[in-house]
């Protein structure tokens, strides 16, 4: 027998576990009413998840990869941050030498030989993480822009979601008008609760 429901409302929760996600059969996870303020990357694989109730948090954004649950048709966010007001906090430190050594190494396709440089280097140099923004082709490490774009979930409301990009430059630009609701997802949700 699967665990189909989950209702942890009103418990001060500050943290959701990262092994939610292996609760694969829960089609509903009621979170409403704690003091959380992030959701962990593992809630993609509920593949079953219908209902997702995360009211009176302290959600500032929501994962990215939440639009991967094609199952949920409802989601409560009311009172929270991220719909009580858009909250940017954007706190950018300037790069190690060793990121910008490895973002040249990675943008410049530089070869590497084996025993050329320690392993811990290629370690990181296989660490990069590519800039979501489509014209750019750089590449970050540990030093990172975090940034909110809002997401059409179903025609009428825009939702923020954190994005990580290479670099403050990364923002402005058209490409950000292409959002995922230019290619619209016939599963859509039909609820959602921002009120």
């Amino acid at each position: 027998m699967s665990l189909q429901i989950l209702s942890l409302g009103g418990n001060q929760i500050i943290e959701v576990p990262e092994n939610v996600g292996h609760l694969t059969s829960l089609q509903a996870l009621v979170l409403s009413d704690n003091l959380i303020e992030q959701l962990p990357a593992s809630i993609t694989k509920l593949k079953n998840l219908r209902s997702l109730l995360l009211h009176k948090n302290r959600l500032k954004t929501l994962p990215t990869q939440i639009i991967k649950l094609k199952c949920l048709t409802e989601l409560s966010l009311r009172d929270n941050p991220l719909v009580v007001r858009f909250v940017r906090d954007m706190t950018l430190q300037p790069p190690s030498l060793l990121e910008l050594a490895g973002r040249t190494v990675k943008l410049h396709n530089i070869p590497i030989e084996t025993g050329g440089i320690p392993k811990t280097l290629i370690n990181y140099l296989q660490a990069a993480q590519c800039c979501v923004n489509p014209k750019c082709k750089g590449v970050f490490f540990d030093n990172r822009v975090e940034h909110i774009k809002f997401v059409d979930f179903c025609g009428k409301y825009r939702i923020p979601l954190l994005q990580y990009l290479c670099s403050s430059k990364c923002i402005t630009g058209s490409w950000e008008s292409r959002e995922v609701d230019s290619n619209p997802h016939p599963h859509m949700m039909r609820k959602v609760l921002l009120g």
